[in-house]
């Protein structure tokens, strides 16, 4: 009797913590520096500032028209789970290294692997079986 209780608490558990939330999705919000592993950065790396109000904005300083605001993309995001997807995505130049990355579709999503107040590493699927790891820094 006493296993068939410890048994059913377990699984209520885990059942009921499904409903958590499996990042603090606040600490998102932003601007978010490129890296390589290790912390250090691109020579041209790409920024990206996720705002509180679902919008997103793209920036680089080697691919940017203008050297005072070089943003390269723009739209919206939102969270679910585990994953963030861009969507409404407005490209400022027809090349550049995140289109070559992950294409011109009007959707992108990237997995979470980790968000804290200053890291955050998304996977993005090219294919089912190859994921590219990004590593981004707080800025």
């Amino acid at each position: 009797m006493r296993r068939a209780i410890v048994l059913l608490f377990f699984a209520c558990n885990a059942c009921c913590s499904q409903g958590k939330k499996l990042f603090d999705h606040t600490n998102l919000h932003g601007m978010w520096i490129s890296t390589l592993e290790g912390g250090y950065t691109y020579e041209c790396p790409d920024a990206i500032k996720f705002t509180d109000d679902g919008k997103y904005v793209v920036y680089n300083d080697c691919e940017g028209l203008d050297i005072t605001n070089p943003l390269v993309e723009k739209g919206q995001y939102k969270i679910k789970n585990d994953e963030i997807s861009l969507y409404n995505r407005k490209f400022i130049l027809d090349e550049y290294y995140f289109i070559e990355s992950f294409g011109k579709e009007d959707i992108i999503s990237f997995k979470i692997r980790k968000l804290k107040k200053d890291k955050l590493i998304l996977c993005f699927f090219k294919r089912k079986d190859s994921c590219l790891i990004l590593n981004y820094k707080k800025i």
